[in-house]
């Protein structure tokens, strides 16, 4: 028989169910070709072809048109990925703002908006003042939101589009904000940033994928605006740039940090991106097998991998920020000698 034949005799949910499994970069593109392959197919395809959308500049732009021609594509849209690197213009900015202002994408879920590090948007509207309360009132389905890139805002630029106003995104299921700063003068404080950290604890109900990456801040904030917190439904946390002062005292800051882990047994994934970090927040005379059991993904440096030898038979990968060959062989060592 036709293996083509075989997937046109399908029941349509069982299609777009295993549509809903493509990698997300392959999706766009493989849902186009099953499309184009018969009406039949086109038919039923059509019905999430733009139900995730992953754009840069040249398509995102094309399809911001599209949206402006024709209302209704924007209706068929849950998640937006858009990534603007070297040649983004406010020609293409401009529309994707404009959409929501309108109203023109009212179902999305999730969001994701990256600037790729190393160029400049100079001159676009990226965000402006309050943007953030028009997207969630115009996008009132919207879970999942993730910026990263902006670091070339002056001073109150973020913060009075709302970005940092993490009580907007109480009820959110994912939350990422990563390379994100401001221009600021030499030895000023950045209190844009300050109130950011302060209000994470707005999130902790309902958050379950948290990815706060702070490096290219320039600025240090405790452990604790972290590890103080409670969070009912946390399965991943990404930290970057949230590391200790001097005055901290380092075994309460080991202490606070093995509570915080101990409280949150369902962390799926883990990633502790200080590449510079000296901090060891695990204590290994505390740690047995039974230590974050639904653990399966990890990030960190080897100084905080180490403590963690008697657990990482149990992940399914494993990633040590700087590694060496040694550190390897420790590694093993170091759980040889725990059996």
């Amino acid at each position: 028989m036709n293996p083509k034949s075989l997937l046109e005799n399908l029941h349509p949910e069982l299609i777009l169910l295993t549509a809903s499994y493509l990698p997300l970069h392959h999706k766009p593109a493989t849902l186009l070709s099953l499309a184009l392959t018969n009406r039949k197919l086109h038919d039923i395809v059509s019905q999430c072809l733009y139900g995730s959308v992953v754009l840069r500049n040249d398509t995102a732009q094309i399809l911001f048109q599209k949206i402006q021609i024709d209302n209704s594509l924007g209706a068929k849209i849950r998640e937006i990925y858009i990534n603007f690197g070297p040649g983004a213009m406010p020609s293409t900015v401009e529309p994707f703002i404009q959409l929501v202002i309108a109203g023109f994408l009212p179902l999305i879920h999730s969001l994701w908006i990256r600037k790729e590090i190393g160029y400049r948007m100079d001159n676009l509207p990226f965000f402006p003042v309050g943007f953030f309360k028009i997207l969630l009132i115009k996008c009132p389905r919207l879970r999942a939101l993730s910026v990263s890139g902006f670091v070339d805002y002056g001073v109150g630029e973020l913060r009075a589009s709302g970005l940092y106003d993490l009580a907007l995104f109480r009820g959110f299921q994912g939350i990422g904000l990563a390379n994100i700063a401001q221009n600021m003068p030499v030895g000023a404080a950045n209190t844009d940033l300050e109130y950011m950290v302060r209000n994470i604890p707005h999130l902790t109900t309902s958050i379950r994928d948290l990815h706060i990456d702070l490096r290219k801040s320039d600025v240090s904030f405790p452990v604790s605006a972290i590890f103080s917190l409670i969070f009912s439904r946390l399965t991943s946390l990404v930290i970057g740039g949230i590391s200790t002062r001097l005055s901290d005292d380092y075994n309460s800051i080991q202490s606070e940090a093995m509570d915080f882990w101990r409280c949150h047994p369902y962390l799926e994934r883990l990633e502790l991106i200080d590449t510079m970090n000296k901090e060891i927040l695990f204590c290994r005379n505390n740690i047995d097998v039974e230590f974050l059991p639904n653990l399966k993904h990890l990030k960190c440096c080897f100084s905080n991998a180490l403590p963690l030898a008697n657990i990482l038979h149990h992940l399914s990968t494993l990633c040590i920020i700087h590694s060496t060959n040694s550190h390897i062989r420790e590694l093993r060592s170091s759980r040889e000698g725990s059996k």
